[in-house]
């Protein structure tokens, strides 16, 4: 891209004033945008940077071919062109190890490139996803959030209508539940009271009508408000519970 599209879209007004305020889901679509435009550009870059380094690589190689074959070429002359009283002769066993070094050379010089060739196709990959998913946030903003936004509006007028409801069944429990808590301790201190007048009139009877068997009355005489404690004690933690609530 020239300098001068550049200047014309560094130019160009991008979005609303930064005076007025933005929707909170417009401003999130934004964001969204953005990082997905930030990640398309350092994959973009990175891919640039990749296919540099391979053609680097390429041009080494090609480079290294030609001085490798240069060398070998020199080096066999040489080895003809000496006259020495001793001269090593270049026997075929020589020349299958230099091929075989070459062809050495040569593979792992392949595997190099097929290794580049890999990073640059995964690279290319995920700089389409990014692409996809950066074009679909840009169509979503424009298209799709509008729907969206009616749908949760709607869901959230749902979402007032439940909490108004549940919020009225709340005080209506409560003043059920205290009415009802007024009503046991009322009824239970009456039954209390008759329950005294009853042991009293019990115990009295008992101590007038069998006077010879007064330790035995005593001892019924324990009892007794013991018992009376005993036969409350669901009423009372009945009562406990609901002054809890």
């Amino acid at each position: 891209m020239d300098s001068s599209a550049k200047g014309s879209k560094k130019d160009a007004p991008d979005g609303p004033p930064k005076d007025s305020k933005m929707p909170v889901s417009e401003a999130l679509l934004d964001y969204h945008r953005e990082i997905k435009e930030n990640a398309v550009e350092r994959f973009t870059f990175h891919i640039r940077k990749l296919r540099d380094k391979n053609q680097k690589y390429l041009e080494r190689n090609r480079r290294l071919k030609e001085e490798q074959n240069w060398h070998l070429k020199n080096l066999i002359k040489e080895l003809k062109d000496e006259k020495l009283d001793v001269v090593q002769p270049i026997t075929r066993e020589d020349v299958e190890e230099a091929m075989k070094e070459k062809w050495k050379f040569e593979r792992d010089q392949e595997a190099h490139l097929k290794e580049m060739r890999v990073q640059i196709s995964e690279a290319e990959k995920l700089f389409l996803e990014k692409l996809s998913e950066k074009e679909y946030w840009e169509e979503y903003k424009n298209v799709g959030s509008a729907q969206h936004a009616e749908l949760i509006l709607s869901l959230q007028n749902d979402i007032d209508t439940v909490k108004e409801n549940a919020e009225k069944m709340s005080e209506q429990y409560k003043v059920t539940l205290e009415d009802t808590r007024k009503k046991i301790i009322r009824e239970t201190l009456i039954l209390l009271e008759q329950r005294k007048e009853w042991a009293t009139q019990n115990a009295v009877r008992f101590i007038d009508k069998n006077n010879y068997r007064e330790i035995w009355e005593n001892d019924w005489l324990k009892k007794e408000p013991l018992g009376n404690m005993s036969s409350f004690g669901n009423v009372y933690s009945l009562l406990d519970f609901l002054s809890s609530c």
